[in-house]
């Protein structure tokens, strides 16, 4: 399976292997030169080298007998879904900048150049009635001044913000972090 896979493949591929977060994922990419290389690695460089436990070792190389990452790109095509790497030039230049960015971002919708202004909101979803009107009308407000709202889209503060900042025109991203 690997002989012929590229680098995306090779990133889908073990961003799909369970215990390999971004963290991990760092490690191996600043150990190998290619992330095709990492599955060809020995067992015991991905543990010296890169820190894995001995069982993720032997996860990760069994990972292109167990699972195909082009069916997990052509799933995410046919959704609409770009995956996305550091590797790519429009790669949000706000993950890059954060100590452990994700190696892969699956992304629907676009990704402007506007977006570089933006502003996070995080809350409760059990939220008070003053906190989701404080959350609207920052939503509303911010965006009325161009920033796009940022946050995990859970209920309450996350989408009361979310709403507002639609409701006045501007833009939103979710970040859905799983």
């Amino acid at each position: 399976m690997f002989s012929n896979m590229n680098d995306l493949e090779a990133l889908v591929l073990l961003n799909m292997v369970k215990g390999i977060g971004s963290i991990r994922m760092r490690r191996l990419l600043d150990v190998f030169d290619r992330p095709t290389e990492i599955f060809r690695a020995a067992p015991q460089k991905l543990i010296e080298a890169a820190g894995l436990t001995p069982f993720l070792a032997r996860a990760v190389l069994a990972a292109p007998g167990q699972m195909d990452p082009v069916v997990e790109i052509r799933r995410a095509d046919a959704l609409g879904i770009r995956i996305m790497t550091m590797a790519d030039e429009d790669y949000p230049e706000g993950l890059r900048a954060i100590p452990d960015p994700p190696s892969v971002l699956y992304v629907k919708g676009d990704l402007l150049p506007c977006d570089a202004n933006a502003l996070a909101v995080v809350g409760s979803r059990g939220a008070s009635l003053y906190g989701l009107s404080s959350a609207r009308m920052f939503g509303s407000r911010l965006s009325e001044y161009g920033l796009t709202i940022v946050s995990g889209l859970a209920r309450g503060i996350d989408t009361a913000a979310h709403r507002a900042a639609l409701d006045a025109g501007g833009r939103t991203i979710a970040v859905l972090g799983s």
